[in-house]
């Protein structure tokens, strides 16, 4: 939601987009100044922000591996790399913001047929249900669910007040992954650019004369030391880790400080799965006996399990509540 806003501060400004006339070099004419959030982010992951040169999607290389810069970078490399691991973060399912989501949106399930619960209005109340048994009949699949419902202010009314209760004293704790450093990729453009200077001299013939052969011998001593230094530096590369950066709330301040598609991302990180199983005849206020909770590695197997996800894959970068401190 955040370049959603932007983009629309940015039209409403008048500030021209990129496909605007104004900002065309090419002779082709267009005359919305409107933004939009894809608009917004390729500009920023762009590495021309660098002032890289770029062609075919690609920074073109200079002989000694690195990127050739022509122009004045707007961003330094720090904050482009702060840039681009926010980007990468807020992409995630579990960053994105949706306005009216519902709260237990893939963390209810059905007991019976383990299918999600998905809202729906029945008599101006929101109430959750499994489509089960709408998935089996246009699967051609035996119906082996009819549909099991609860009512929806009721069910989050209860995981709320189970979550809160369990963990709501504790401090949250967000978790920052560092992307670790690694010249392989510098390394091995260095590489190519050794061979490609010695097919220059020995295969294509350039270089001729004693001035060649100098020039020659400069450009490869230059190159050989480029990959000297790589090699080193990848020696010592610092591995990738994660940081724990405490937020000075506690689940509860976190809870209240915010809206829902907020607190429904708390529940995702801390692994909840709500299991649902079928109304007992003749009962109008919800049984508690109905609902089963999980959290942590559990929560995440079981939701992962249920939506046929690989278990290790889903659980690796997982926040737990209990891992708070």
């Amino acid at each position: 939601m955040w370049l959603v806003k932007i983009a629309a501060d940015l039209s409403e400004a008048g500030v021209p987009s990129p496909g605007h006339s104004s900002r065309q070099s090419n002779g082709k004419v267009g005359d919305s100044k409107k933004w939009y959030a894809t608009t917004l982010r390729n500009l920023l992951s762009n590495p021309q922000l660098l002032g890289q040169v770029i062609e075919d999607g690609k920074p073109i290389l200079r002989t000694d591996g690195l990127p050739l810069v022509t122009r004045t970078p707007i961003l330094d490399m720090d904050t482009w790399h702060a840039l681009q691991d926010e980007l990468a973060r807020r992409s995630n399912v579990g960053e994105r913001r949706r306005e009216g989501t519902s709260l237990l949106r893939g963390i209810a399930y059905c007991a019976l047929c383990k299918h999600r619960m998905y809202p729906y209005v029945a008599g101006g109340r929101v109430r959750y249900r499994c489509i089960g048994r709408l998935k089996m009949r246009q699967g051609n699949k035996d119906v082996k669910c009819y549909g099991v419902s609860v009512a929806g202010k009721a069910l989050e009314d209860l995981v709320t007040t189970d979550f809160l209760k369990s963990f709501g004293k504790l401090p949250v704790v967000r978790v920052e992954e560092h992307e670790g450093e690694d010249f392989r990729p510098q390394i091995r453009q260095a590489d190519e650019a050794l061979r490609d200077l010695e097919a220059d001299r020995y295969d294509r013939g350039l270089f001729k004369g004693e001035d060649g052969a100098q020039r020659y011998a400069a450009r490869y001593a230059k190159l050989e030391e480029r990959l000297s230094d790589l090699n080193a530096m990848q020696r010592n590369a610092k591995p990738a880790g994660v940081v724990e950066v405490p937020t000075g709330k506690t689940f509860s301040q976190w809870w209240a400080d915010s809206d829902t598609a907020g607190q429904r991302d708390l529940l995702l990180n801390a692994g909840v799965y709500v299991e649902v199983s079928p109304a007992k005849r003749g009962g109008k206020v919800l049984d508690p006996s109905r609902i089963s909770i999980s959290y942590g590695e559990a929560g995440v197997g079981q939701r992962a399990i249920a939506d046929g996800a690989d278990v290790e894959a889903t659980s690796g970068g997982m926040v737990q509540p209990y891992d708070v401190r």
